[in-house]
């Protein structure tokens, strides 16, 4: 068990080394129990760069790309049942994978000794620009996206920006490592500043906008992502945190019209009003959640996901997450 002190940021310097020691431990224990499962399922499995087996612990089908090492050049990848070519860059190669619920599937890579032509991208992107056949995103010049236009729907989802990394003052009034106080948002937050981007990364399955931010004395290295047949806007952010007393978070205003936001908590969900209007409405300002909070109305709805964040705060059509 972990004790809840460690998870905030509330204990002293040295229950994290020992936390730490024994948080390495338990995961060579699970890597160990991990591989002896899988031994005993597929057999013993030497490495081998050229074959690959790929689990899917989830209940539902999953779609996914993965990143093989491979160098630069063409190669044959396939299944068993089907291959194509593939070009590998920069030492990696892209491969789209269907897995089975509480399934797996073989795959094997091989040199080809083919010139094929590369196949032309699905993507139209560039360091503010990424495109598929479903959403087109515009980065503006401050590192924002400015828009999110659904091609199908003909309908543009932002009212004003979205990925706003704005650094907030954290000073409640009490118990700093628990509590975020309501007035915090009478303040002004310091918009992180873009010092670079590029487009890091296109292929035939995904294109990656690269941006670097500073925020305070904090240094932020952002990736935003788009798949092929995909709505959803990947955002990873690496954070260099050199700040005390300090809130990052980040926010998006959408084209969404409702009074209340659902949120994920366990085995379900809750609503939330996304207005003011009673002291019992305005004192839900924070609300803890999981891994997403949406906002819909009858015939469209926008959902901003994590994978390891909690604090949101939603009034009229702000989307905001609590990022450090």
């Amino acid at each position: 068990m972990q004790f809840h002190d460690i998870l905030p940021g509330s204990s002293i310097n040295w229950v994290y080394k020992d936390a730490n020691k024994l948080s390495a431990e338990n995961l060579k224990k699970l890597e160990k129990i991990e591989t002896d499962l899988i031994g005993r399922f597929a057999g013993i499995v030497e490495e081998n760069t050229e074959k690959y087996i790929v689990f899917n612990s989830q209940p539902w089908v999953r779609d996914e790309i993965l990143k093989l090492p491979a160098a630069d050049g063409q190669y044959w990848i396939g299944d068993g049942e089907s291959s194509k070519i593939y070009t590998a860059k920069d030492g990696f190669v892209d491969y789209n994978i269907h897995v089975p619920a509480l399934g797996y599937t073989c795959i094997y890579i091989e040199n080809s000794d083919m010139a094929i032509p590369v196949k032309e991208n699905k993507f139209n992107a560039s360091a503010k620009h990424l495109e598929n056949d479903l959403i087109r995103v515009e980065i503006d010049d401050e590192g924002c996206i400015s828009s999110i236009f659904d091609k199908e729907e003909q309908r543009e989802t932002l009212a004003e920006k979205a990925n706003l990394l704005q650094l907030w003052e954290d000073e409640p009034n009490n118990w700093g490592a628990w509590d975020v106080n309501h007035f915090y948002r009478e303040t002004t937050p310091e918009q992180a500043k873009r010092i670079s981007m590029e487009l890091e990364l296109i292929s035939q399955f995904r294109a990656i906008i690269k941006q670097e931010f500073t925020a305070g004395n904090s240094k932020i290295i952002q990736r935003i992502s788009l798949m092929q047949n995909s709505r959803l806007i990947k955002i990873e952010n690496e954070v260099d945190w050199q700040e005390e007393h300090k809130m990052l978070r980040v926010c998006a205003e959408v084209q969404i019209q409702t009074n209340e936001a659902s949120f994920e908590i366990q085995y379900g969900t809750l609503k939330r009003p996304t207005h003011s209007n009673t002291s019992w409405d305005a004192a839900k300002f924070e609300v803890a959640a999981h891994r997403f909070v949406d906002l819909s109305q009858p015939e469209y709805g926008f959902a901003l996901l994590n994978d390891c964040k909690y604090g949101h705060y939603v009034k009229g059509n702000t989307l905001d997450l609590n990022l450090l």
